[in-house]
């Protein structure tokens, strides 16, 4: 969070206590050290690493643990408040993703440890409506039906959190465009009436009674 503050892309952990903030990283090959050597528990919270002895350095991205922002990248991963540490309480956090009209974002839960006490949910404008699907056990994945949607996370009152938080990846996914609900056809589902991603399938109810199922392919057409 220091790193991030100070508006540095990159901030790095070494020797148990130090932090390091930069904008640049020296990489190469023969400087890479395997994580093994970061092994070092961090001077003030013996459950953290911060990177290794004798210099050996552990680099992050300083977004990492941002409390909200605007991702206008076609990928990306999102982080809890403060991860890899404990989120603070009463925190309301939006994150804003743009991945553009040829896509749709696809969003799926790689870490999920809550309290009962917090709320995590991708909110979509669709139409006229708003629509909120939250991210828990059950639900782990989300695809949306354009190419914006927003990731909303309130952390409840229960004080500072001591579970993990979570880690969320979004990418745009390209697709086949809406199905029509007129002449024969009588309904789609899913009923979203909005662009379906590749991968997708859709069941289509036909006038004369017929259903037909069909599946957006990597071509961008439905098979």
């Amino acid at each position: 969070s220091t790193c991030r503050a100070q508006r540095y892309k990159y901030a790095g952990v070494v020797n148990r206590f130090a932090c390091r903030c930069g904008n640049q990283i020296q990489d190469s090959a023969s400087r890479r050290l395997p994580v093994t050597d970061c092994t070092a528990t961090c001077a003030g919270d013996d459950l953290q690493l911060c990177g290794g002895s004798s210099q050996k350095m552990e680099i992050f991205e300083a977004s990492i643990g941002a409390c909200g922002g605007d991702l206008n990248a076609t990928d990306g991963i999102l982080y809890s408040p403060d991860f890899p540490g404990p989120y603070q309480n009463n925190q309301n956090c939006t994150w804003n993703i743009q991945v553009g009209s040829a896509n749709v974002v696809r969003i799926s839960s790689e870490l999920l440890d809550l309290s009962t006490d917090d709320s995590l949910a991708v909110v979509e404008e669709r139409s006229s409506q708003t629509v909120v699907t939250v991210v828990n056990g059950t639900v782990t994945e989300y695809t949306s039906v354009s190419g914006n949607v927003s990731v909303q996370f309130r952390a409840g009152s229960r004080g500072a959190q001591q579970t993990p938080g979570f880690i969320l990846r979004y990418e745009g996914v390209a697709h086949c465009g809406a199905i029509a609900v007129v002449d024969e056809v009588t309904s789609v589902s899913p009923s979203h009436g909005g662009n379906f991603a590749i991968g997708q399938q859709v069941t289509i109810s036909c006038k004369n009674g017929q259903n037909v199922t069909v599946e957006c392919q990597g071509n961008e057409q439905f098979n």
